[in-house]
């Protein structure tokens, strides 16, 4: 019987709720450099599903959502990561609400960071960076690695 040889390192899986088609080709674009799995929602609903098929490493979501808002999407991916014994995921709210209590509003939801539109590309690669788990592939090329991290 032969070892097995062991897994190739995967990928990290970034997940982005957002129900703006024109967001999601920008969003794309700004982490076109990133080696990563990018997986997208088009609300609240698809984003819980998303989280059950396949945990990813870190999640973007978008607040004002049609049918399932980003606030209620986090809540019960919450209750599905306590019921399973799952690690808490990092989901960070993208939102164009920027007034004054509206982030410890969203905050108050189970979100980990808060991040205004339009989409902040060195606050997006940072989080990138700095969620990139052990066993993935490095998600930055080392130029943007080290300017994210810094």
């Amino acid at each position: 019987m032969t070892p097995e040889a062991p897994s190739a390192p995967r990928k990290m899986r970034v997940l982005v709720a957002e129900d703006n088609k024109t967001n999601r080709f920008v969003f794309s674009k700004l982490v076109k450099a990133c080696d990563i799995d990018l997986i997208f929602a088009a609300n609240g609903f698809e984003a819980v599903d998303e989280f059950e098929n396949g945990q990813p490493d870190l999640i973007f979501m978008d607040i004002s959502m049609p049918g399932l808002d980003g606030k209620e999407a986090t809540r019960k991916i919450r209750e599905i990561e306590t019921e399973r014994g799952l690690t808490r995921t990092r989901i960070v709210a993208l939102t164009a609400h920027a007034m004054t209590g509206d982030s410890d509003d969203i905050m108050g939801h189970g979100l980990d960071a808060h991040l205004t539109k339009p989409f902040p590309k060195d606050a997006i690669l940072a989080e990138i960076a700095a969620n990139c788990p052990a066993d993935a592939l490095p998600a930055l090329p080392d130029k943007d690695q080290a300017q994210a991290a810094s």
